[in-house]
């Protein structure tokens, strides 16, 4: 396949090498997107769409840190709300490894842990 487009690696890449987002645009504008570890699968897609997956992908990377954080060693609690109503939570010290948990589910994981901080 011709080097049709100058591809760039996204903003979102973050992984290690080889797991990256690429972006160009065809000499009309229209956004093209592909992977890093497969350049021959090119998703052809539209401004809106583009904007629309943007979104929601910086909707899906929304941490805050936790006001159970603050140890000595810098370790954080981060919480997410997902747009499905699920919350995820990760430590500061391992990101990657994420637990996913409903409103429910998490109020009892804060009352195991307010209880086991008073006993």
């Amino acid at each position: 396949m011709p080097a049709l487009y100058n591809w760039q690696k996204s903003s979102f890449s973050g992984g290690p090498e080889g797991n990256c987002l690429e972006i160009a645009t065809t000499p009309a504008g229209t956004p093209r997107l592909r992977e890093s570890d497969a350049p021959d699968v090119i998703l052809a897609t539209g401004a809106q769409s583009l904007a629309a997956l943007l979104h929601h992908v910086s909707e899906l990377n929304r941490w805050q840190k936790s006001t159970f954080s603050g140890g000595p060693q810098g370790e954080c609690l981060y919480i997410a709300a997902a747009p499905d109503g699920t919350l995820r939570l990760r430590e500061s010290d391992d990101p990657d490894v994420i637990l996913a948990t409903g409103p429910q589910g998490l109020a009892g994981l804060l009352q195991h842990a307010r209880a086991r901080g008073n006993g």
